[in-house]
């Protein structure tokens, strides 16, 4: 897996606020699925882009925000991705293995957070 399920909050300020954000908007919701993870994570990114172009007085063209995408080295994801990942090659090569607990009907880390490349 390469980043958290909604529950796996320990050393993960964005999952908690990512959490939060989703329980004010939808009370009624009982799980933050993957997909939701994944498009705050993407948000993420594409905030720190622009950030990134806007600070160095470009403007916000394709050329420019991929120059500025290949710059996120050691980029803190707030612990969505459990470890500092390097947006260079256009990927997060990092992951961890979960297993589900029937008991608790939750996936658990399994594993400590594995770099690929």
């Amino acid at each position: 897996m390469p980043y958290r399920y909604s529950h796996d909050t320990k050393d993960a300020p964005a999952m908690v606020t990512m959490n939060q954000f989703a329980q004010k908007r939808r009370p009624d919701i009982k799980y933050v699925s993957t997909f939701y993870t994944h498009g705050w994570l993407v948000g993420s990114i594409f905030a720190e882009v622009m950030e990134r172009v806007l600070k160095a007085n470009k403007p916000l063209t394709g050329p420019n925000m991929k120059a500025a995408l290949q710059t996120m080295t050691d980029w803190d994801s707030g612990g969505i991705s459990g470890l500092p990942v390097n947006l260079k090659g256009h990927q997060i090569a990092t992951g961890r293995i979960y297993r589900f607990d029937a008991n608790a009907k939750l996936f658990e880390p399994a594993s400590g957070w594995i770099k690929t490349a």
